[in-house]
């Protein structure tokens, strides 16, 4: 049996909301979002994701983070990005990490990267790792371990080998 929702202009639809690749979902809270389905997140379009407010991210839950393509990924804003939260991006899969593009890495706020786990680092391409600054380096310095410690290592090693320039 599905239930019945109350939208904001006293409609009624069957939970999950019904969405098309033209349904304008700008005006989505964190609750309707986290009522869709992985397969609605995973039809969404590029343009619907960028369009998502940045306060309704929250409601992505972890399979449904699982289910955004990189494309989808990738069409999320520099701010979008910054409020996700460490659980949404340890969601992530090795694939999706890699896909984030370089702004994206920029984006992410220092609390978001030192809760990335060791796995992840590894996936972040040379460019990704141009991208990070001190301070988003430094964050994975977090007490939690060893492990996070020689990742950040090796991070800073692959950001320095990736600045150096080619021989000739």
């Amino acid at each position: 049996m599905s239930t019945v929702s109350v939208v904001g202009n006293g409609g009624l639809y069957s939970s999950p909301p019904p969405v098309t690749s033209t349904t304008d979902i700008s005006g989505f809270t964190s609750d309707e979002i986290r009522s869709l389905n992985a397969r609605q997140i995973a039809a969404l379009t590029t343009t619907q994701v960028a369009s998502m407010a940045t306060d309704a991210l929250a409601g992505l839950t972890n399979r449904q983070m699982q289910a955004l393509a990189v494309s989808q990924l990738n069409a999320l804003t520099k701010p979008q990005v910054g409020t996700l939260s460490s659980g949404q991006l340890n969601a992530l899969t090795s694939d999706q990490i890699n896909g984030i593009t370089t702004t994206q890495v920029a984006a992410l706020n220092t609390t978001e990267l030192a809760a990335v786990t060791t796995a992840q680092l590894a996936q972040f391409s040379a460019n990704q790792m141009q991208a990070l600054t001190t301070s988003q380096i430094a964050a994975g310095c977090h007490p939690g371990g060893r492990a996070e410690h020689d990742a950040v290592r090796r991070l800073q090693r692959q950001r320095s080998w990736a600045r150096s320039p080619t021989p000739a």
